[in-house]
């Protein structure tokens, strides 16, 4: 179990091409992770998300939701607070023998994501690390493609990780670096949630 404090915006369409040249002009040490596909169990709650990654269950609850941040002049998100779990898929399987992939209760989302991550200490600056480094007290950036209902989108994030109390400076102090300098894209409160209210939204529209 682990707590995070993200801010996420999502778009549809295909990723801009302006947007990919910003976020690799300004991800230093950036990594694209190979694609894969996640699934994600539909359900009528946006504070709760339930997928399949990889051979593991994880569970994602909102633990906290509604603090307006404004990260540039031309960039505001909604701040949420999320508690995850992680576990084996054997073990998952054990505990809900009745799982089925196939059901079509779970939607197959295509990811395609370029990360950046940072290392942050205090009121030192982020330092962004090594793509194999992961830092006790941290904070990455990530830009997505994603594909789900026939339909492409896709998403920017910061997500601070570590210690809980320390974990909305860290997401501040990281987010303002990396959108310091070259223009950012604009970005605003109205796209700014979570993937359960994405993926409700998908439904809806399905």
């Amino acid at each position: 179990m682990f707590a995070t404090a993200e801010v996420r915006w999502f778009f549809p369409g295909p990723l801009p091409g302006a947007v990919r040249a910003w976020f690799e002009g300004r991800g230093n040490r950036l990594a694209y992770q190979a694609p894969r596909r996640d699934r994600y169990l539909g359900l009528p709650d946006d504070s709760l998300g339930v997928k399949l990654r990889e051979g593991r269950l994880e569970i994602k609850l909102r633990r906290q939701k509604g603090e307006f941040l404004r990260l540039h002049p031309q960039v505001t998100g909604i701040l949420e607070r999320w508690q995850k779990w992680s576990f084996p898929l054997q073990e998952a399987a054990a505990a809900l023998p009745g799982i089925a992939v196939g059901d079509s209760g779970w939607l197959a989302v295509e990811k395609h994501r370029g990360v950046t991550r940072y290392r942050v200490a205090g009121d030192e600056p982020p330092v962004a690390v090594a793509p194999d480094v992961y830092p006790v007290q941290g904070c990455e950036v990530e830009m997505v493609e994603l594909y789900a209902g026939g339909r492409a989108w896709w998403s920017l994030c910061f997500e601070a990780f570590g210690q809980e109390r320390a974990l909305p400076q860290g997401l501040l102090a990281t987010a303002r670096q990396f959108l310091g300098g070259a223009e950012p894209p604009h970005l605003e409160a109205g796209s700014s949630y979570g993937y359960p209210r994405w993926l409700a939204g998908l439904a809806a529209l399905t």
